[in-house]
């Protein structure tokens, strides 16, 4: 009992150990006082960011504890360790929690679930931080899991046809999660059994799994898994079946922002930590990211709602990031995750503009609106930059991001 306090509580667990327990507060206090969910929520999120910055500061060594062993090559344990990458998924899904909770006081003040979207909020982060903090792959897993829960279960408290776009999102992000299941079963199947989960031992050749071609399963598995996550096509149709009736501060937090973040995440940690990627990987993962860009704007542009013209945006970006990732490049890596840190800050802003602007003008209709900005100055303002961001007009983060990769193509 003592040990297992420890671990909970020590630096690296901390962050995850939060989260998942100011969610079960807010839970249980949700019905009867929902307001207090609200401040429970914020002050558990910014906790978590600023425990979140200890192991980073701090350097806390790596935290491995087995729980179990199932065989001679197969051991489940609890590995955690600090990189950069993943620090800035649990650091930036931290962040993105306290400006979401923010503006939930009011956008979802008097919503009938008010004081469970809290509980559901929280314990998203507390997955997210587990994502961005596990060195192996089971571990990962769990904490994916846990968001794409969150995701269903809030998404199903929507109105309208909201239960028909969380059952399409569970299926398609379920289908993702098994294709990860089965990758770390056929990793533990090879020689070295759970050793082969390991997100820290270094990048290996794909050929080198046998038998021939198990290495080339095994990638493209986690890669659907990651695709899926970030809404990449052709797995990006969850995204606009959820925009139009899932309430705004759902969709900015999970599907804009941590999400993406989670997804474009784990592409990277496939083709950087895990396989060093050959031609044909990389033409596949650069193929995806083309047509993502191309088709996704084109639907953008047939779009008449607001939420569903946004969401086929945030598809359409999701390939600038796996294309720079798919170069394999140092400057279209760099390119690619730059971007996605970029576009979960301003497609969020934009998600939670249209919530506002829906909510002045009545409607997500875009022909029936106009003429807001002298009621809604601050949002214009905020709405202008971040759309200006989006569009990669300099000196905007948008276009510097999209500049590495086009300096990538013409350059190198």
């Amino acid at each position: 009992m003592t040990e297992t306090l420890e671990i909970l509580l020590g630096p690296l667990m901390l962050p995850v150990t939060v989260a998942l327990l100011g969610g079960a507060v807010a839970y249980l206090v949700s019905r009867v006082w929902p307001v207090l969910c609200a401040f429970v929520a914020l002050v558990t999120a910014a906790i978590v960011l600023a425990v979140g910055l200890i192991p980073l500061v701090g350097q806390a060594a790596a935290l491995n504890h087995t729980w179990a062993s199932l065989g001679a090559n197969i051991t489940l344990s609890l590995d955690l360790a600090v990189t950069n990458l993943g620090m800035i998924v649990a650091i930036g899904s931290a962040a993105f929690a306290i400006l979401i909770t923010i503006y939930s006081f009011r956008a979802m003040s008097g919503e009938y679930w008010e004081g469970k979207f809290y509980a559901f909020l929280l314990w998203a982060l507390g997955g997210a931080c587990l994502v961005g903090l596990a060195s192996n792959l089971l571990v990962l897993l769990v904490g994916w899991e846990i968001v794409t829960l969150m995701l269903f279960l809030m998404i199903n408290q929507g109105h309208r046809d909201a239960r028909g776009a969380a059952a399409k999102t569970y299926g398609i992000l379920g289908f993702a999660d098994a294709c990860l299941l089965l990758a770390l079963a056929l990793l533990a199947m090879g020689e070295g059994g759970s050793a082969n989960w390991s997100l820290t031992r270094g990048p290996i050749n794909v050929d080198s799994i046998q038998p021939a071609g198990m290495g080339y399963l095994v990638y493209v598995l986690i890669m659907v898994a990651a695709l899926a996550k970030a809404g990449a096509i052709p797995l990006h149709t969850w995204i606009p079946a959820a925009a139009k009736d899932t309430p705004t501060p759902v969709m900015a937090f999970l599907p804009a922002a941590t999400d993406k973040l989670l997804g474009i995440y784990l592409l990277a940690v496939l083709s950087l930590r895990m396989f060093t990627p050959n031609q044909p990987m990389q033409t596949l993962m650069m193929t995806v990211g083309a047509v993502t860009i191309l088709a996704a704007v084109l639907m953008a542009m047939m779009q008449h709602n607001l939420k569903r013209l946004l969401s086929f945006h945030a598809v359409s970006q999701v390939g600038y990031m796996v294309l720079g990732i798919g170069t394999g490049t140092t400057i279209g890596v760099i390119g690619g995750l730059f971007h996605m840190i970029n576009h979960a800050i301003y497609k969020s802003n934009l998600f939670l503009m249209s919530g506002t602007v829906g909510a002045a003008s009545g409607t997500d209709e875009i022909e029936d609106m106009g003429g807001l900005a002298r009621y809604l100055p601050v949002t214009f303002v905020c709405g202008l930059i971040a759309s200006a961001a989006i569009s990669g007009v300099p000196p905007f983060n948008g276009f510097v991001s999209i500049l590495f990769l086009f300096v990538n193509f013409i350059f190198l």
